[in-house]
């Protein structure tokens, strides 16, 4: 991901998503497209929305980082009525992204140490979707409903400066997929299930790509325009190309404040988050952490308030809310909608305070005994534990998963357990390689496995999974090493006398869950 690193101003932070431009942008499901060089996979890393609502219409600003070649990306998103689509303007967006972005207190060390005054991170994010009601709830066609419909319906055949696309519909989802295979799209057969989950009466989709001319690095985002008050993102579309622990930021401009009415949501829990000397902190591994004992339903509050003054020029809105996540393909099970929240009052800040936390220095010294394990900072997924080997963090995976390098929103590759294969990708048979990510892959003690087209290792049952070089190898786990659960957290903070009790069996994990979640709201689907 072209992310940029969180960088210290002093003893605050600023935590952003994202930050560097992305090569390519858009949302809804990212699916591949056939060109001239034959099928050319993307896969999607990270998505921006913004929704502002008005006047009884949601207008969404979609931005999603994709790695793969530009003229092999096309996305498909599903819509209640026919849209009014237009380029949004990045500046605009990337504004009210930092306006909002979640900055960070640290503890002060002590009058004798001078802030590092290196300057602020830029800020940045992404997501996808919008509309008046979950169309994926709605009561799919009586009987009858279908005698006159032509195949598809094309509704509308257009295009802006960089994008081409169509809106169209079909009651029958065979013939819809019929259509876009024929223009260039390619769904891939575990796709079809998905899409006709979408696919009930009324429906529309919304089929768009690059143009040939577009110049890739420089691409504007889509605006879509709808009649509604209720934004859904469909998040089960966005799983065919969705890497692991895909970043999805959702921000949303209305007089009113919004909360996800079907996820979980809470606030950063600062007791929960660990930071290091140099000002990094496991903000993000802790929000992975969250979402996967959530199963992926989790946000976490990042702001809900009044609109920042900076933002006056930008927008009449009264209220901002922000809401972040990070999730894995496998935990796309259910699209998130957002409603006015209950309660108008409710404010969260959008800083995450450390300081009363213990500094890591004595005056101007680090003390050792008080830094976190760099387990701390590598989150080894569900079901995994991380222990360190010469001072790096080492995974040992669970069952179904294998080891692999994950970039993270900072820009850090870290070695983490994923699950072997994404259900509704491309499968093997669709995917046209060139060269067979394991050929030159050693992985060690373990062996190499094809994920799409990124080799991952399974390893041995006696092995651990590090980064070595741009993969992963498996090595002979350390008799001495000291293991952590899955998302390593306070308990990493560790001293020489601790060590002892932390030394779990190679088969625990430590159990954690997220206090104070209440029941988790469900809409009910017909």
């Amino acid at each position: 991901m072209l992310l940029r690193s969180i960088r210290p101003l002093g003893f605050l932070l600023a935590l952003a998503p994202w930050a560097a431009p992305s090569p390519a942008e858009a949302c809804g499901g990212v699916f591949t497209a056939t060109s001239a060089a034959g099928l050319q996979p993307v896969d999607q890393a990270a998505e921006r929305v913004l929704f502002e609502i008005a006047d009884g219409s949601v207008t969404t600003h979609l931005q999603l980082q994709v790695h793969g070649k530009a003229d092999g990306f096309a996305w498909i998103v599903p819509l209640p009525a026919v849209p009014t689509v237009s380029e949004s303007d990045v500046a605009r967006l990337k504004a009210i992204d930092e306006a909002s972005s979640l900055s960070v207190r640290l503890p002060q060390p002590g009058a004798c140490l001078l802030a590092d005054p290196e300057g602020p991170g830029e800020a940045s994010g992404c997501s996808c979707g919008g509309g008046t009601e979950d169309i994926a709830s709605r009561p799919g066609p009586a009987p009858g409903d279908l005698g006159n419909q032509p195949p598809v319906r094309v509704y509308a055949s257009s295009f802006t400066k960089q994008y081409e696309y169509d809106v169209i519909e079909s009651a029958f989802t065979p013939v819809l997929v019929g259509w876009l295979e024929d223009h260039g799209y390619h769904l891939g057969e575990r796709m079809l299930p998905v899409l006709e989950r979408y696919n009930v009466a009324g429906t529309k989709f919304l089929a768009i790509r690059l143009r040939p001319e577009a110049n890739t690095e420089d691409l504007a985002p889509i605006a879509i325009t709808l009649p509604g008050e209720h934004p859904v993102i469909p998040l089960e579309l966005t799983a065919v190309a969705a890497q692991p622990y895909f970043g999805l930021l959702v921000l949303i401009l209305a007089d009113a404040t919004y909360l996800p009415e079907n996820f979980v949501s809470i606030p950063p829990r600062s007791g929960e988050i660990l930071f290091d000397a140099e000002g990094r902190t496991s903000y993000f591994e802790w929000v992975a952490r969250a979402a996967a004992e959530a199963n992926g339903r989790f946000f976490a509050t990042e702001y809900l308030g009044q609109r920042p003054a900076t933002l006056d020029s930008v927008s009449s809105a009264r209220f901002l809310s922000r809401y972040y996540t990070r999730i894995s393909p496998e935990q796309m099970t259910l699209d998130p909608a957002f409603r006015p929240h209950p309660n108008q009052g409710l404010r969260q800040e959008n800083v995450l305070d450390l300081s009363q936390e213990e500094s890591l220095y004595d005056c101007s010294t680090v003390v050792e005994a008080r830094k976190p394990s760099a387990c701390g900072f590598n989150y080894c997924g569900p079901g995994a534990s991380c222990g360190e080997v010469a001072g790096a963090p080492a995974c040992r995976c669970g069952p179904g998963t294998v080891a692999s390098l994950v970039e993270g929103p900072d820009q850090v590759q870290r070695v983490t357990c994923i699950a072997l294969e994404n259900p509704v990708a491309l499968s093997p048979s669709e995917l046209e390689r060139s060269l067979d990510p394991c050929a030159a892959v050693d992985c060690g003690m373990g062996t190499c496995q094809a994920k799409g087209r990124v080799a991952t290792c399974a390893c041995e049952p006696d092995a651990v999974a590090l980064k070595a070089g741009d993969g992963v190898r498996c090595q002979p786990a350390p008799t001495d090493m000291v293991t952590f659960g899955p998302g390593a957290g306070r308990e990493s903070r560790i001293t020489p006398a601790t060590t002892a009790a932390l030394r779990l069996p190679v088969a625990s994990t430590s159990a954690w869950a997220i206090t104070g979640l209440l029941l988790l709201l469900r809409r009910r689907r017909a």
